[in-house]
């Protein structure tokens, strides 16, 4: 790979709880953000299938007011799709 089409690309998810051991359950995507470094490319987007039940409270409290909704819910093979592009 040349060095100079390399880029750096900063992700941040967000899930409905810590996995554990006193919470075994497997945390489920909520939301992902990518963003390249010259800030020229970015991507959000929010899982609209979220289980709200499986929600920590922290997460509840926390992430949950912060989700943008709207076009930016949607499924996860629909999030796959735009993430390969």
């Amino acid at each position: 790979m040349n060095s100079h089409n390399a880029q750096i690309v900063f992700i941040d998810t967000e899930f409905t709880h810590f996995c554990d051991a006193l919470n075994p359950e497997p945390a489920v995507l909520i939301s992902i953000g990518a963003i390249t470094q010259d800030g020229e490319q970015h991507f959000y987007a929010e899982n609209e299938l979220t289980q709200l039940e499986l929600c920590s409270d922290f997460t509840t409290e926390t992430v949950l007011p912060l989700l943008e909704g709207g076009e930016a819910r949607m499924q996860y093979g629909q999030i796959a799709r735009l993430l390969r592009k």
